[in-house]
């Protein structure tokens, strides 16, 4: 039987969408109920639920990967939906295979165990790799030495169960070079590694060291991955293939 449920994180959800308005935040929602209900999102379900404003949010976009099928999922649900499922599996399995309830009680808090991120195994393990992404932030982001909190180094842990230590440090780049987190006081580290969806978001937003030419043409995904000083290099303007928006470098300026 479908799981009728998954997880719903209420904080991760408020930071991950902070930057997002009330309209790209309703089709979020939407999307994420089909996906857990149906699977992977096609492009003409996401269509259907978003419209233009698919092709015009980068931020939406960069909520979900697009699979080799052409389909697109949201990472972080996907990983909610199998932790789930397996738990549900273990559960049917040990009063399947267990005959005494004293049994069902040990394996079910060894299970819960397991399930969550064991800090003080992951703390170990990664201690050089957390201390170089605590150092790496001292250094670049101007603030006085962060702490190193149980809770944060916590969340460090969780992140480098699915990005690599380049992957974070890339995105601390973008938080401390960006003049509107500058401007706005939200130069801060709980802010990347709080949630799988804000490295994953400023990772999409880190800028490319690409070169653009006259007539190069780009959706505005890429283009605002590209260098502000690099863009403002040329005189743009817009059109539209098969509904779907671009932008062409007319000349250099």
């Amino acid at each position: 039987m479908k799981d009728p449920a998954f997880l719903f994180y209420p904080s991760d959800f408020l930071i991950g969408t902070d930057d997002m308005t009330n309209e790209e935040i309703g089709c979020y929602i939407r999307l994420l109920c089909w996906q857990a209900d149906r699977g992977a999102l096609s492009d003409s379900k996401i269509k259907k639920i978003c419209g233009e404003l698919w092709d015009k949010s980068a931020e939406l976009q960069s909520k979900f990967t697009k699979q080799t099928s052409g389909k697109h999922f949201n990472k972080r649900l996907q990983s909610e939906i199998e932790k789930r499922k397996n738990y549900c599996n273990s559960r049917r399995d040990n009063r399947l295979n267990k005959k005494h309830m004293s049994n069902i009680r040990k394996t079910y808090e060894k299970r819960m165990e397991n399930e969550d991120v064991n800090v003080n195994v992951n703390k170990k393990e990664n201690n050089n790799i957390i201390n170089n992404i605590y150092n790496y932030w001292d250094s670049v982001s101007g603030k006085r030495q962060i702490k190193r909190t149980a809770k944060r180094t916590s969340h460090i842990n969780a992140r480098l169960n699915e990005y690599a230590e380049s992957e974070i440090k890339q995105a601390i780049d973008y938080i401390v070079n960006s003049q509107w987190h500058i401007e706005n006081g939200h130069v801060n580290l709980d802010i990347i590694i709080r949630s799988t969806e804000q490295v994953e978001k400023y990772l999409g937003k880190t800028e490319h060291n690409c070169k653009i030419n006259t007539g190069d043409k780009y959706t505005k995904t890429e283009l605002i991955k590209i260098s502000e000083a690099e863009r403002k290099k040329f005189e743009w303007c817009s059109f539209e293939i098969n509904n779907k928006k671009y932008y062409k470098a007319l000349k250099k300026i």
